[in-house]
């Protein structure tokens, strides 16, 4: 493509005019074109791709679309970006072509989803019933919907089976979406992320990091974090492990079974001291444990974090200057408090004193 450049009267330099990359989609029947969307690049944006490897972008959706909304976008697309003098460049013919990716590499992708914090408010309470749902290469994962709170707390593994390139600079990057589910209707679209391949690691449950949340196309408008972590395990060494978590549950059964079946015996026997020799010896109760090192039984590491009881201690005073939400009248204000699970959560008593926007609890 060509494009005029003039010559700057404050510089040396060209000014470059913006770049816009339109991508269309064509039916199959009757050829007809739809916009999907755009990427615009400004001249500076331009000049820092230059020698540059081939990136990932967001396509900014199309206004005019039926479907569109400003806080979704309509995919990423995989360019790169040349800029020279026309008697420089060397023709189409003589150009070097883009090499497509000669092998895709199976995987297993794990999304280790622990919480969110500070997401965006989707329903009319203020809250929002959140969930995660993660996509590559037309695969797709979710996880259990945590409701009426904006620091949802999931802990779970979300798994996909994807081919990625064997040049991992052009695979895209994991795409993670949150939600808020509706009965009546359609989603609510919460926020996203991108996780670029080449920051997963293969080591067992990696260590979580908070990763900020945005909408739209545009990265500065941020919406709350996301705590996961990620790995990219080849599916050879991904089938050994589940075989070996397999083969772990199954020993932990069995052994269940006999230490129920040895108890069962001995109160059968009115045992008080010892245990009969038959039950001695009983670990595995028949279940071999394979010789092959890769399929020793070993359980997956959880990444439910170990807790403890513990009680918070809350003295809630009072409110100065309450304004009305959607003109609502207030009439007879009241605090809930939870800590990211409205199951835990805890009311204060209804208080119009002095005045309904200067409520005095004075409750512990």
């Amino acid at each position: 493509m060509k494009a005029e450049m003039k010559n700057s009267e404050q510089d040396q330099y060209f000014s470059i005019p913006d770049v816009v990359i339109d991508v269309e989609n064509v039916s199959l029947i009757g050829g007809a074109t739809s916009h999907i969307g755009y990427i615009r690049f400004r001249g500076e944006d331009v000049i820092a791709m230059l020698g540059k490897a081939p990136e990932w972008r967001a396509i900014v959706p199309d206004k005019t679309s039926a479907t569109y909304s400003e806080l979704v976008i309509s995919g990423f697309l995989l360019f790169g970006l040349g800029l020279g003098r026309s008697s420089y460049i060397p023709p189409a013919s003589q150009r070097s072509k883009v090499q497509k990716p000669q092998n895709l590499l199976n995987f297993e992708v794990r999304a280790h989803i622990y919480q969110s914090r500070n997401l965006r408010a989707a329903d009319d309470e203020f809250t929002s019933d959140a969930y995660v749902v993660i996509s590559y290469g037309g695969q797709k994962a979710k996880t259990k919907t945590i409701e009426k709170t904006l620091f949802p707390c999931w802990y779970e593994t979300l798994t996909l089976d994807v081919d990625i390139p064997d040049d991992g600079t052009i695979a895209a990057p994991i795409i993670i979406m949150i939600y808020d589910f509706d009965s009546v209707g359609s989603d609510d679209f919460i926020c996203r992320i991108e996780v670029p391949l080449s920051e997963m690691r293969r080591q067992i449950a990696p260590e979580p990091k908070c990763h900020e949340l945005y909408v739209g196309g545009v990265v500065e408008s941020k919406e709350g974090e996301l705590l996961a972590s990620f790995q990219l395990i080849p599916m050879a060494e991904s089938k050994f492990e589940s075989e070996a978590e397999r083969i772990a549950i199954q020993l932990e059964k069995e052994n269940q079974k006999a230490q129920e079946k040895l108890l069962k015996a001995q109160r059968k026997l009115k045992m008080k001291e010892g245990v009969p020799k038959s039950f001695t010896k009983i670990q595995t109760f028949g279940v071999q444990t394979p010789e092959d090192p890769a399929l020793q039984p070993r359980r997956m590491p959880s990444i439910i974090p170990t807790t403890k009881p513990c009680t918070i201690q809350l003295k809630i005073i009072g409110c100065r200057n309450v304004e009305s939400q959607k003109f609502q009248s207030i009439n007879n204000r009241y605090l809930e408090v939870d800590c990211g699970d409205i199951k835990l959560s805890k009311k204060t008593q209804h208080c119009k004193v002095p005045t309904p926007v200067k409520p005095n609890f004075h409750q512990m």
